[in-house]
């Protein structure tokens, strides 16, 4: 599903993550360790083709590329720590999302309001701005996204750095009940399961 092979990521000449090999299959969910600075989140911009590279990333047996990078993006949810939407309601940011022409989910009320429940939010957050929101409950909309987009792998880069603890373990538990191929960048403990393959920097499980 994802391989990298020999993935050097260098700026200003200094590599930061040097000959980095891992193979992720399909429904696999794995959390990528290293030490701050040592390029994980990296790695994930790779994937998605932000961040030049040497070596060989390919997704479903397509090498990334700017030729082929935006039909592998059609496959993937990223979802970074930093989240960012557009100054309208959660209502407003979630149909435009689905309706956005490389989704097109037909999102019903009905199936909106499912996810919300199944994220730990109340339906009237619908109405609010998406400004008004905390970090953790932008996060948490950013989930609601994902479940409703029901994309095939998905990249998460500290996604619930915001959550109480209690919210943050039930999340996690979701997470894994997802069929999607995942990896997941985390300095939280909260992710150290063993239904989670563990890799780090040098390709080591």
């Amino acid at each position: 599903m994802i391989n990298c092979n020999s993935v050097t990521i260098s700026f200003n000449k200094q590599a930061i993550v040097h000959d980095f090999s891992c193979h992720i299959k399909t429904s696999e969910k794995a959390i990528l360790h290293g030490n701050s600075g040592s390029g994980k989140s990296s790695i994930i911009k790779a994937i998605m083709g932000f961040t030049p590279y040497s070596g060989e990333i390919s997704v479903n047996d397509t090498i990334v590329s700017p030729e082929t990078i935006h039909a592998i993006r059609s496959q993937i949810f990223y979802l970074h720590q930093n989240i960012h939407f557009h100054e309208e309601t959660v209502q407003h940011t979630i149909e435009s999302i689905c309706a956005f022409q490389h989704n097109s989910i037909n999102c019903d009320e009905h199936t909106i309001l499912k996810v919300l429940h199944s994220c730990f939010l109340h339906k009237s957050i619908l109405l609010q701005n998406i400004s008004s929101l905390s970090g953790g409950e932008r996060q948490r909309i950013g989930l609601c996204i994902g479940i409703l987009l029901n994309k095939p792998i998905w990249l998460l880069d500290e996604p619930f750095n915001g959550l109480d603890e209690d919210t943050k373990t039930a999340c996690v538990q979701h997470i894994l009940e997802i069929d999607a191929s995942m990896i997941i960048v985390t300095h939280d403990k909260s992710w150290d399961s063993k239904l989670f393959t563990q890799i780090d920097l040098n390709g080591s499980r």
